[in-house]
């Protein structure tokens, strides 16, 4: 009930931060039409939270439950605060590429740098919200499962991870070139090899962000601000090392070499040692997944990576015809291994509730006939 709200939540918020920076825009707000959508988003997200909490546990927020609860302690703060770490050093990975751009090459250079990457970085943004809603249940498997059950659980949510990324891999690669175009135009393109850097990067932060989701929620707080810390500094120094002997390439070679040198390899370290296994059985279950990706998406760049398309309806669907293929090459795999079992169960669960509403729509429909 409360990730449904939750997601429903982030859903109105993202529609009412967009309509008001568009409304503000029109009006002349300039920048500022930017910053009220952000601050509609963090407001509302915490009144939202506390309006649900009010609702479902209004004595939480009673004055005689806190006193009940004794004196503060800092213990109560120190997981948080080593939370907290982390998310302030992601940032670095999140932002300083466009600081560092901006500094060495101007800030034109930004412009061909962030359109270039802008259907990657907001397609992106959906599985990882995904990843995230399943970190409650991994925090109760903890307590209530086997390590064997909580291993095979993880492995598949960075399985399906892959495989989202992997479509999304399929579809930007052959066609941004045509979506930039149509979007701003070609001279705002920076090259289809930035644009492997983009999907590099993602992919490798995309399993990056699944392998730390569980480990997070297994109690690896600290380890993982450490580690987030080490992949920022990493990152950072490399992407400022690069920038002017390769140009914004430089600059994603820097981000990803960080994930892949630091991030990823300190992930399956502490995974395989969670759940005792090696090093090579951590990390086996992802590459059948990157490789059909890496080979769907190839072949469509191949294929339509010179074709002219007049507009943005073609690309797109360009993009699902793409995004099919990959899913019939993908599936046959998908079906034997774990993930297959979780999606096969979540599929016979949507179509059982499907067929129970048309029935009872069919029962209280016949019923009103026959009164």
């Amino acid at each position: 009930m409360d990730l449904t709200f939750l997601g429903q939540l982030r859903i109105v918020l993202w529609g009412s931060s967009v309509g008001l920076t568009i409304v503000l825009l029109l009006v002349g707000a300039h920048y500022y039409a930017l910053a009220w959508g952000w601050c509609l988003q963090e407001a509302g997200a915490n009144l939202g939270a506390m309006f649900r909490l009010f609702r479902i546990r209004p004595d939480l927020l009673r004055a005689e439950v806190w006193r009940k609860a004794g004196r503060f302690q800092w213990r109560w703060l120190s997981r948080g605060l080593w939370v907290s770490v982390g998310q302030t050093t992601n940032a670095m990975t999140s932002g300083m590429d466009l600081l560092i751009i901006a500094r060495v090459l101007g800030p034109a250079t930004v412009v061909i740098y962030s359109c270039t990457g802008k259907l990657v970085q907001v397609l992106q943004n959906q599985p990882q919200s995904l990843a995230s809603f399943a970190l409650p249940g991994l925090s109760q498997m903890k307590a209530s499962e086997s390590r064997e059950r909580i291993r095979s659980v993880a492995t598949s949510l960075t399985q399906a991870m892959i495989l989202i990324g992997g479509a999304i891999l399929c579809m930007v690669l052959p066609l941004n070139q045509q979506f930039v175009n149509h979007w701003t135009g070609a001279q705002y393109f920076g090259g289809i090899l930035l644009t492997v850097l983009f999907l590099v990067n993602f992919i490798a932060r995309l399993i990056d962000y699944t392998l730390a989701l569980a480990l997070f929620a297994f109690g690896y707080e600290k380890m993982y601000a450490i580690r987030s810390l080490l992949d920022s500094l990493v990152s950072v120094g490399l992407a400022c090392a690069l920038v002017r002997p390769f140009g914004i390439k430089g600059v994603l070679l820097g981000f990803a070499s960080g994930a892949l040198l630091v991030a990823i390899p300190m992930d399956l370290y502490f995974f395989a040692r969670e759940f005792h296994v090696t090093l090579i059985d951590a990390a086996r279950p992802y590459f059948p997944y990157l490789w059909r990706a890496a080979a769907v998406g190839g072949a469509a760049y191949a294929l339509l990576g010179r074709i002219e398309m007049p507009n943005l309806v073609v690309v797109a669907m360009a993009a699902a015809a793409v995004g099919l293929v990959y899913s019939l090459i993908a599936w046959p795999y998908v079906r034997r291994n774990e993930l297959g079992g979780y999606i096969n169960s979540v599929t016979t669960g949507l179509r059982t509730s499907l067929r129970s509403r048309i029935h009872n729509w069919r029962n209280k429909h016949l019923t009103s006939v026959v009164d």
